[in-house]
């Protein structure tokens, strides 16, 4: 699959001229990016050019100095950088979902219990979370590991297992910060393909930040970053 995912799909994501500083240092400089469903963005760029603060500032977690970031979702279009902090952390735990390179799963918990944690949060019965967790679990070729403890588990099923746990709940918009680095290359394939496939099957966006040409090719479209701004950002053709 390279660079085939629909392109028409409705805006749900805008960064419109957004700066961020971190003491006498730029992160972003007025960058203006929109992500639409349906497809997956690739930011690319210099380590220190601002890939992961625009991805933290889109995802809700750093805001800005200035600009606005909206998103489209089940409340309709909100200024993420408007909302409490409290409202903005409900959001992504109820519409957003993150896969970062190293995972974060939790060792003292199981395959199943790791995917089921959003759920949980959102409320879920313990026994229904972990029945959907152990579904999914199955859908990403991890059947039959859900008691297995992470620790257990290779690198490249750590990471299905993270992918598993950002798409459990349905969510609108995956975040992916290098999913792909710490994996070899046969597996980093595997994982990238299960990401574009849920992508395309669920109609999500996905944003995604990566070092490597190659993986930011199979994506549908690729910005590229330097010194804060966002230097271009075309459409991937196959």
């Amino acid at each position: 699959m390279v660079g085939d995912q629909p392109t028409n799909g409705r805006q749900v994501l805008r960064a419109s001229s957004v700066f961020k500083s971190y003491g006498d240092t730029a992160a972003l400089q007025g960058v203006t990016l929109e992500v639409r469903a349906g497809e997956s963005l690739a930011v690319m760029g210099p380590s220190g050019c601002g890939k992961s603060t625009l991805l933290q500032t889109l995802a809700g977690i750093t805001l800005p100095n200035a600009g606005e970031v909206t998103y489209a979702g089940q409340e309709g279009v909100q200024n993420l950088v408007l909302l409490d902090d409290e409202t903005r952390a409900a959001l992504r735990a109820r519409e957003f979902g993150f896969v970062f390179q190293q995972g974060l799963l939790l060792d003292e918990l199981n395959a199943a219990e790791n995917v089921a944690v959003p759920l949980m949060v959102d409320r879920l019965s313990p026994s229904d979370a972990i029945a959907r967790a152990g579904q999914l679990l199955a859908q990403v070729g991890l059947g039959g590991l859900d008691d297995r403890r992470i620790g257990q588990l290779s690198g490249g099923q750590a990471q299905r297992i993270a992918i598993a746990r950002a798409i459990v709940s349905n969510a609108s918009v995956v975040f992916a910060d290098e999913p792909t680095g710490a994996l070899d290359s046969h597996t980093a394939g595997d994982v990238l393909e299960l990401l574009l496939a849920s992508t395309v099957r669920q109609h999500r966006a996905l944003v995604m930040v990566t070092h490597d040409e190659s993986v930011a090719r199979r994506c549908s479209r690729i910005a590229r970053m330097s010194d804060g701004r966002v230097i271009s950002d075309v459409r991937v053709t196959s």
